[in-house]
């Protein structure tokens, strides 16, 4: 009798264990877009799960083949997917720290994307939520001004010192214009110029959101978790970066 209650408590704990590791890999699917991450994750996992099924059954080939894998499983994943697993990261929303932008400060910034589009003169807008992209980006003029549709225009005219810059907003102001960003690595079509791939790269290292308009043809992209959005309507510009930085307004009343 007492032997069927150890066995029974062993089992228990399996079963918690296994129940423990499916939730976190479900929520870590939940959160990620890269087949390739769902994959490895999967792999590992079973590796991980057959490794525990085996000592319990005490298989000791299988144990040992499998110990030697899960060992540093975690290691292989972080080198492989670094990238990826920073945005899943990132994905992760922590309410208390995130940042929204006013209603009236959007609205500015959706007019001066309207006109620099209908001027083809290009630019490069970000939008700071909970990460400080501080250590991110590289140079630039600290300004803290006011954001107003008529700044932002000439902040890219095209005779503007600061028109090949990014501008950072940050806490509803324009925190810094004319900033050098990372640029993304990864392969896109050849319609991705230098100053997508630095929208793209800094949402990359951040759950910013860079809003870029294209100086060869004036359409307006979004970028957020190191994916783009092309082709954005100018009059649903406000609705897509409302949605994506997710004031939830309906959610928390």
């Amino acid at each position: 009798m007492q032997e069927i209650g150890s066995i029974l408590i062993i089992l228990l704990k399996l079963a918690v264990d296994v129940a423990i590791l499916s939730f976190i890999i479900y929520k870590i699917i939940s959160l990620s877009y890269d087949p390739r991450i769902i994959g490895a994750i999967l792999f590992f996992a079973s590796l991980f799960t057959l490794n525990i099924l085996a000592k319990f059954f005490s298989l000791p080939a299988t144990w040992w083949l499998t110990d030697k894998f899960t060992e540093y499983s975690i290691l292989v994943l972080i080198v492989l997917f670094q990238p990826e697993l920073r945005r899943t990261i990132l994905g992760i929303r922590l309410k208390i720290f995130e940042r929204g932008i006013d209603e009236l400060v959007l609205k500015e910034v959706v007019e001066a994307c309207k006109e620099i589009s209908e001027r083809k003169e290009g630019a490069l807008i970000v939008i700071e939520r909970s990460v400080d992209t501080s250590s991110i980006i590289h140079g630039g003029l600290k300004i803290d001004a006011d954001v107003s549709a008529k700044v932002l225009v000439a902040i890219f005219n095209k005779e503007s010192p600061t028109h090949d810059g990014a501008a950072i907003i940050r806490k509803n102001k324009i925190h810094i214009i004319g900033a050098t960003l990372p640029v993304t690595t990864r392969e896109f079509d050849l319609e991705i110029g230098m100053r997508h791939r630095a929208g793209i790269g800094i949402t990359e290292f951040s759950d910013a959101i860079s809003i870029i308009v294209s100086e060869k043809t004036g359409r307006i992209s979004v970028a957020h978790r190191g994916e783009l959005v092309k082709g954005v309507p100018p009059q649903r510009l406000q609705m897509v970066i409302e949605n994506i930085i997710g004031q939830q307004r309906k959610q928390k009343s």
